[in-house]
């Protein structure tokens, strides 16, 4: 087929097309006026009349849901109702068994003050699941006059921490005598780690309990310093010596620089850029990041600044409330040094 051809294909088809709807619009305007007049009630009658009606509902069939209510939920199928439910008797706590406190926990270390026994505190390691599932902060694991044991033992509550240990009571059973846990002696016990000299072995004198007996009586110290509180350490025997005697090495571990606030531009602390992991200073919590703000209540903005400030007042305090700030937000580092 030719362009020509199909030209004219084209023209015959809008032709008939045009056509057919100049029929339909002249049809449209003829019937306009019928189409727009009322049907006539008689009309719509027979129209609705002519409708097939559906079948009634049948009478026999009932929706089992009405009989389920009717027979079975309101009970009227003329039996005697059933006698109501016995009320189920509370649940009585269980009878926790009587169990030594001596098997619960150990007492690692007690600091007794005999001028204020509420300030006493005692150190502990627990040797109960459920204890220890409990302690969820480091200052669970430190007893004071007054504290409760966890679930389910919250019976056996402090007494008091005398220097022979620490003395609990029963608040389940007051007829029951008082137990005293006392704190655990490490000098001696076998798979202790001993030094070596050239007579042999150096058995160490060293016990993990602190006990003032006064005011002013003496303190033993541990070798090894310990944690006794949340962002609280003794500072162990030999950790004092390292520092007597090495402490510029020490200091030599790790990076630091003067921090200035962002927005006054002064100098507001010093800022750990290094702290190698081992090192002395990551032993105690440090951190790189970390702005050490004040020691003491005493601003510092350089390191010999506080090294100065330190030697200067070590005669005047044996704790030392270190103010850090790490990622916006300011904490409190104690540390020990008591005699």
């Amino acid at each position: 087929m030719s362009v020509t051809q199909l030209k004219v294909l084209s023209w015959l088809a809008s032709l008939a097309l045009g056509g057919y709807l100049l029929w339909t619009g002249f049809t449209f305007y003829q019937e306009q006026p019928a189409l727009q007049e009322a049907i006539s009630e008689e009309e719509q009658l027979k129209v609705l009349n002519s409708v097939e009606a559906p079948e009634p509902p049948r009478d026999d069939v009932v929706d089992y849901a009405r009989v389920q209510t009717t027979f079975h939920a309101l009970n009227w199928t003329g039996e005697a109702p059933p006698p109501p439910p016995k009320p189920e008797e509370e649940d009585k706590p269980k009878e926790v068994p009587k169990k030594p406190v001596s098997e619960l926990l150990k007492v690692l270390l007690v600091q007794v003050d005999t001028d204020a026994p509420a300030s006493s505190m005692a150190y502990v390691s627990y040797t109960d699941p459920s204890l220890i599932q409990g302690a969820t902060f480091q200052d669970d694991y430190i007893l004071r006059e007054g504290d409760k044991l966890g679930v389910p033992w919250e019976a056996i509550e402090v007494a008091s921490i005398q220097a022979d240990g620490v003395h609990f009571r029963f608040t389940d059973d007051p007829e029951r005598e008082e137990e005293i846990v006392n704190p655990q002696d490490y000098a001696g016990e076998k798979g202790y780690i001993v030094r070596v000299g050239p007579d042999g072995v150096i058995e160490p004198a060293r016990r993990p309990n602190i006990q003032r007996a006064s005011p002013s009586g003496p303190i033993i110290i541990p070798a090894e310093s310990m944690l006794i509180g949340k962002d609280h350490w003794l500072i162990g025997l030999d950790d004092r010596q390292l520092m007597a005697d090495n402490y510029p090495k020490i200091l030599a571990e790790i990076g630091y620089k003067k921090h200035r606030d962002p927005k006054t531009g002064d100098v507001d602390g010093i800022e750990l850029t290094d702290v190698p992991k081992g090192s002395f200073a990551a032993k105690y919590g440090a951190k790189e990041g970390q702005i050490i703000k004040s020691i003491n209540g005493h601003p510092v903005t350089s390191v010999n600044e506080a090294i100065s400030y330190a030697k200067q007042n070590k005669d005047k305090y044996d704790t030392w409330v270190i103010v850090y700030e790490e990622q916006g937000k300011e904490y409190t580092k104690t540390i020990d040094t008591s005699e």
